[in-house]
């Protein structure tokens, strides 16, 4: 993985380069920091293999000075992170939430347990900011804190880091939206939790006290998924410690109180994996996204 840093606007292109040894990686920078996220093996490595270590190898930069980035340190955290909002970096310290064991190991004989998914939130630092001194890159990032065994048999859908608090999505069947206090990073602690039908899979704060989110609908008897129908929510955050479900609405090209509700119809949104097309407009509250829809509709004539 090369890291170029352009210099658009001088006389002269100038340019700085930095090398990582890498597999693929997840990319996050806030205006001080660019964090990496690199699986520790490749796919082909966990396959059929019944003892594996599902880790995730952390590497930071420092991008605080203009045109220049500074190598801070790698670490390494258990499981594997969803996207680049599975990444923050607030006052020095990295949170990186994980999935471990996320593998469905059909593989495995039948005298082997697999107990299934299960999540984690880490914080990290350089090893050099646990000074007062500040960091002055000691090429290793430290475990500050953890959480572990968040929703075991779930796994994350979205996450989402905003200063010193942190919401999760995990899902199985219903959709429990988590609120993790990051305050103190040596030990970041779950808050609350809400279960909720269906899944959010992307996460966008609304000024300090709410969530905006997309995702899918729940499927029968509010269990499962219908993967057909893109629902938005809103949640209410103001209580850190009881989050609720203030308002959704379901995107469907029928309206679910029309008698032909129930024929065959089917809703789609980029946006429930591609943040840039979710676009919310703070100055007049309006959120726009696409939607691809499908319905299919029939006429019985009866010929006496």
């Amino acid at each position: 993985t090369t890291i170029m840093t352009l210099e658009l606007f001088g006389d002269d292109i100038e340019y700085e380069l930095d090398h990582v040894s890498s597999s693929w990686v997840e990319v996050y920078a806030s205006l001080d920091m660019l964090v990496l996220a690199e699986p520790a093996n490749d796919w082909w490595w966990y396959w059929r293999n019944d003892d594996f270590e599902e880790a995730t190898n952390i590497h930071a930069f420092d991008i605080s000075e203009a045109g220049e980035t500074t190598y801070l340190g790698s670490g390494r955290v258990a499981g594997t992170v969803n996207d680049q909002f599975s990444l923050s970096e607030f006052n020095g310290t990295i949170r990186v939430a994980t999935t471990e064991d996320s593998w469905g190991r059909w593989w495995l004989e039948e005298d082997v347990e697999w107990v299934g998914p299960v999540n984690h939130v880490y914080t990290l630092a350089p090893a050099e900011c646990m000074i007062p001194e500040g960091c002055d890159g000691n090429e290793e990032l430290l475990t500050l804190g953890h959480i572990g065994d968040i929703a075991p048999g779930e796994r994350i859908w979205s996450s989402r880091f905003i200063g010193e608090k942190g919401y999760l999505v995990t899902f199985r069947n219903v959709d429990p939206l988590w609120t993790i206090d990051l305050s103190d990073p040596t030990d970041p602690q779950v808050i609350g939790e809400l279960e909720v039908p269906g899944v959010s899979t992307y996460i966008h704060p609304l000024g300090d006290d709410h969530l905006l989110t997309i995702g899918l609908a729940g499927g029968e008897d509010g269990l499962g998924l219908d993967w057909g129908n893109t629902q938005i929510s809103m949640f209410d955050v103001s209580d850190f410690s009881l989050p609720n479900l203030a308002a959704s609405q379901q995107l469907s090209p029928v309206d679910q109180n029309d008698e032909n509700y129930h024929q065959w119809n089917w809703a789609y949104s980029e946006a429930t994996f591609e943040h840039k097309a979710f676009t919310y407009w703070e100055p007049t509250n309006m959120l726009a996204i696409p939607l691809s829809t499908y319905r299919y509709t029939y006429d019985e004539v009866i010929i006496d």
